[in-house]
């Protein structure tokens, strides 16, 4: 489930990558970083950013970067602490927080994750991630009901995008393919909703 992991996570030890091409970002740090880090390279944009922070000591954007940098490198206190400077100096940095929710949920720290992922959706109400990451939040604190509401919200905008859009901060994730995850989580969930309830044998209603 992309909402259970960080995105653009780099691939195996050893394993080619492709090269970035030229993007209009030529020039610009954070753009550059960006695309390193979609293709792969998050060593490179680590440095880039590193090199680019000390001279933008007031810019949120290359702060959220970097958590999602570290993050993908599984050093997961320093992703907290460049995003917590993201938030700091942009309280609408809606990636900062996207990103801190996917560390503090992979450090079991719930409660926090769900409190981020939450600022997600109220800068946004049509982040298909940040529902997407709510439901499995509520699902991993067995908060059925809010779960399904949180995937259903997720499916429905998902239903108005082309099924061939990249979603962004996905890691090159189609609205189609995230749909099919959804509706087989959906289905999956159901299943488990409706066996807890069966063996708890008192009638409640998980989901209608």
């Amino acid at each position: 489930m992309p909402a259970a992991r960080v995105p653009h996570r780099p691939g195996p030890a050893g394993q080619a990558v492709a090269t970035p091409p030229l993007t209009d970002g030529e020039g610009d740090p954070v753009q550059q970083a960006r695309d390193l880090l979609e293709f792969g390279h998050a060593e490179e944009a680590r440095s880039l950013l590193l090199q680019d922070v000390d001279g933008r000591p007031g810019q949120a954007a290359c702060r959220a970067l970097l958590g999602q940098v570290y993050a993908n490198l599984g050093h997961w206190q320093e992703a907290e602490g460049w995003c917590q400077e993201a938030i700091h100096l942009d309280r609408l940095a809606i990636d900062a927080y996207y990103t801190l929710a996917l560390v503090l949920q992979h450090q079991g720290r719930l409660d926090a994750a769900l409190e981020a992922m939450r600022k997600v959706v109220y800068i946004d109400r049509h982040s298909i991630l940040g529902h997407f990451g709510l439901a499995d939040l509520y699902h991993s604190r067995g908060e059925w009901p809010q779960a399904f509401k949180a995937l259903d919200n997720a499916r429905r905008l998902l239903d108005v995008r082309s099924p061939d859009q990249v979603l962004p901060g996905s890691g090159g994730i189609t609205a189609a393919r995230l749909r099919e995850t959804v509706v087989r989580q959906q289905r999956q969930w159901q299943a488990q909703a409706n066996g807890a309830r069966a063996s708890k044998n008192d009638g409640k209603e998980w989901y209608p």
